[in-house]
């Protein structure tokens, strides 16, 4: 029969180094590789060898690309002269003074202030024309020629016809009464929608206001000047604005039905 070997024979038996299984620790820190690897730093760690000098000067960075050139906006670009001319009347004459126009006619005399515009104005073949020009103008500046030479016919047409605005009176129950008063130089409007309150409105410098004989519930509003004239009806309109009231139906006022020259009749 064999001979049994004990534990002590068996440790004695193995290779050196070698422990036997049943003294094997199972903690995997304990082992070798393990202790090897956590003993061992990371080569991203360690400190970076610093370079060498070098005797030359490292080169100057590229330099930046140049932007490509763009085209102009049609915004940013300037007309070098720009200039619209027109015609005077026979009977009218015009003064030009430091972009102050006066304009004279049968009707009286206009004057116009134009210091707010980078314009020219100048007079030529003996007053019979005026030329308007803009120097190296943007499109806002080109377009200031014909809005100044629209004043300036205002101005003309003020003097020789003048300028007229119709108003009627729009009321579905409560009729408006108005009465003019203040030698045609004003208004004062009642009943307007039942309410007890007297609207007076006095009419600018030149307008006057008559009540039209022809048609019912008109007035009519007549002056050299249109920019008084219009604002002399609009503050009439101002007046007679219903308030607290559902204006889609409450249509109640005075509206201006036709405006425009003064035509010969």
């Amino acid at each position: 029969m064999g001979s049994k070997v004990s534990l002590r024979e068996k440790a004695v038996m193995l290779p050196c180094g070698v422990e036997p299984r049943e003294a094997r620790s199972n903690n995997p820190t304990d082992s070798p590789a393990y202790k090897h690897a956590t003993l061992s730093p990371h080569p991203s760690s360690l400190p970076k060898p610093s370079p060498l000098p070098s005797s030359s000067p490292p080169p100057p960075p590229p330099p930046p690309p140049l932007p490509s050139p763009q085209p102009p906006s049609p915004a940013k670009m300037k007309t070098i002269l720009a200039s619209e001319t027109m015609e005077i009347p026979e009977e009218v004459t015009v003064k030009v003074s430091a972009k102050m126009i006066s304009v004279t006619g049968p009707r009286g005399t206009l004057t116009r202030n134009f210091k707010h515009l980078n314009l020219d104005f100048q007079l030529q073949e003996g007053g019979r024309k005026l030329k308007v020009d803009a120097w190296f103008g943007t499109r806002k500046t080109m377009a200031a020629i014909r809005t100044a030479i629209s004043h300036v016919q205002n101005l003309i047409t003020g003097v020789t016809k003048g300028f007229r605005y119709k108003m009627r009176f729009v009321y579905a129950h409560f009729p408006i009464n108005a009465s003019i008063t203040a030698a045609n130089r004003g208004i004062e409007i009642r009943n307007f929608l039942g309410e007890k309150k007297v609207r007076k409105v006095d009419m600018l410098d030149g307008v006057t206001i008559l009540r039209s004989e022809k048609v019912k519930d008109e007035i009519v509003l007549d002056g050299n000047d249109i920019e008084l004239v219009s604002r002399s009806a609009a503050l009439i309109n101002q007046k007679c604005h219903v308030k607290n009231k559902d204006i889609r139906k409450f249509l109640d006022g005075i509206y201006v039905s036709d405006k425009g020259a003064i035509k010969e009749e």
